[in-house]
């Protein structure tokens, strides 16, 4: 049995594009269940040595984005502002993604560009929206890793999917519809179906507060959405929030760094195997 941690950035609607997100991403983590116990307190351990360098409580929810801003629950009203710097930020978050890169999960990255999306009435014949091409790409490539491990070594394996709360229900709804029908992704207008047959169950909700993986996705699809805004043009600029020592070089570091978990065959043709769609 595989573990599949689920979370996204940006906004998955279509309507009224000029006051959303252009893009929208969502990633995966993933790993067999007799790894789960060791890359918990792995993680859990790198956390705590985060705390004992910086002060940042490991018990305290990872919401990258509100992170790298300094908002949110890491702005202390007591002293004026965030505790941390953005240099200190940053540096926290090198080591964070030192100490993920070298566990036993893999993880697939899938950006959306919605104005492309909507230009591409073959795609909408087929998948319902922004989630639905973003969620199957995910399960598609889970489902081949899974098919080609038991070429390789017998039996069956299967996975679940563990999500935040707010997408359970659609996410169920689009994993149902993947058991029966699933056009492939390398070509819209065929009839031949790529059937999910390894899931197991509706999706799961775990709140992000009590989950150190689905803290994980939130904190590479937030990369992710700064990396596929300026690697392809898309979206919106950077927020003047984003601490101007972050550029591209920095998160092109910390993908180089994640790259012995970086599931790149979901897009061999691009750098790091991001799947970007529509291209």
């Amino acid at each position: 049995m595989y573990l599949s941690y689920f979370d996204e950035a940006g906004d998955d609607g279509l309507a009224n594009l000029q006051h959303s997100s252009q893009l929208f991403t969502l990633t995966s983590v993933y790993m067999e269940e007799g790894e789960w116990q060791d890359n918990f307190d792995d993680l859990r351990d790198i956390r705590k040595d985060i705390h004992r360098r910086h002060g940042l409580k490991s018990s305290k929810e990872l919401h990258t984005m509100k992170f790298l801003k300094g908002k949110g629950i890491y702005w202390d009203d007591g002293i004026g502002g965030c505790p941390w710097g953005p240099a200190e930020r940053i540096e926290m978050l090198d080591e964070y993604f030192q100490g993920v890169s070298e566990l036993s999960f893999k993880v697939i990255n899938v950006a959306i560009d919605k104005v492309n999306l909507v230009s591409r009435s073959d795609m909408l014949n087929y998948w319902d929206g922004v989630l639905d091409v973003a969620l199957t790409y995910n399960i598609n490539r889970i489902e081949m890793d899974l098919r080609g491990w038991e070429e390789e070594h017998g039996g069956t394996n299967r996975f679940i999917v563990i999500t935040d709360r707010g997408r359970v229900g659609p996410m169920a709804s689009i994993t149902r519809k993947r058991q029966v029908y699933n056009p492939t992704p390398s070509n819209y207008k065929s009839s031949y179906s790529f059937l999910i047959e390894r899931i197991v169950e509706d999706p799961m909700p775990k709140d992000s507060k009590r989950s150190v993986f689905v803290q994980l996705a939130d904190a590479i699809t937030t990369i992710l959405l700064l990396y596929v805004r300026e690697k392809f043009n898309a979206g919106r600029s950077w927020s003047n929030q984003i601490p101007g020592i972050l550029d591209m070089s920095k998160i092109e570091n910390w993908f180089d760094t994640l790259r012995p978990i970086l599931n790149e065959k979901a897009r061999s043709s691009t750098k790091y195997g991001v799947v970007y769609e529509p291209t």
